[in-house]
């Protein structure tokens, strides 16, 4: 059994100040635990409890359920939880394509925007400072180990987007067509926050603005950011 103390350690990593200060993160699930392991990233405690009947490729503790339950970030456990160290981050490239996030508060959308961002072979994500963390248990787990592969940056996200020297794309219902436009090779996609949209203080970096029609039929007011985000990023793809 883990000790109090580590439970305790571990625990905390559920908090963001906690995961900063150990520069720890936790994953749960096997495909998820897999996906890191597989791309390099350093396991310091991999735990199962006995519903646990897989195998991983590094060696797993063995904990109660009732513990597992302690570390866990979810209701029900999957049943194989590993605490991971962050990784040294790579310098910021606008090479090719950039997602930036302004405000994006939900967990599994950012989750779906990164796990989007794998499929479509664009390694990077740009966030204002207060985005949701990309660690959060609940976002590693909806991005299904695409976290491992996706770079997430945070920071002034107006400095950013003026120095990057792209052309800066954002989705607005007053923009063009999304499939009108004719996409180039690089930039940076920008989507605002889930309520509120795209921050006025951003608008002066913002070179052209897109649109996502809706049907005549349609009574939704909006789209989810995460399918937006899809939507547009199948579209530059072409």
């Amino acid at each position: 059994m883990l000790t109090s103390k580590e439970l305790k350690r571990f625990k905390k990593l559920h908090q963001k100040k906690h995961r900063i200060l150990e520069q720890l993160f936790i994953a749960e699930g096997v495909k998820v635990v897999e996906e890191f392991i597989v791309e390099g990233f350093k396991p310091i405690n991999v735990f199962a409890d006995h519903t646990y009947e897989g195998k991983v490729s590094t060696s797993v503790y063995r904990v109660g359920s009732k513990q597992m339950e302690q570390l866990s970030a979810f209701k029900k456990s999957p049943g194989l939880l590993a605490v991971f160290e962050m990784p040294i981050k790579k310098k910021l490239n606008f090479n090719g394509w950039t997602v930036a996030l302004d405000s994006i508060n939900d967990p599994g959308n950012l989750g779906t925007i990164i796990r989007t961002c794998d499929w479509f072979g664009i390694d990077q994500i740009l966030c204002s400072s207060d985005t949701v963390d990309c660690y959060n248990p609940k976002v590693v787990q909806a991005s299904m180990g695409s976290l491992a592969r996706v770079n997430c940056y945070y920071g002034d996200l107006g400095l950013e987007l003026k120095s990057s020297g792209q052309v800066v794309y954002a989705a607005d219902v007053k923009g063009e067509y999304y499939h009108e436009v004719e996409w180039p090779v690089s930039g940076i996609l920008l989507m605002g926050s889930e309520s509120h949209g795209i921050s006025p203080s951003l608008k002066n970096t913002i070179h052209r603005f897109v649109h996502i029609p809706k049907s005549q039929n349609s009574r939704a007011e909006s789209l989810n950011v995460g399918v937006s985000a899809s939507i547009l990023l199948s579209a530059l793809q072409k």
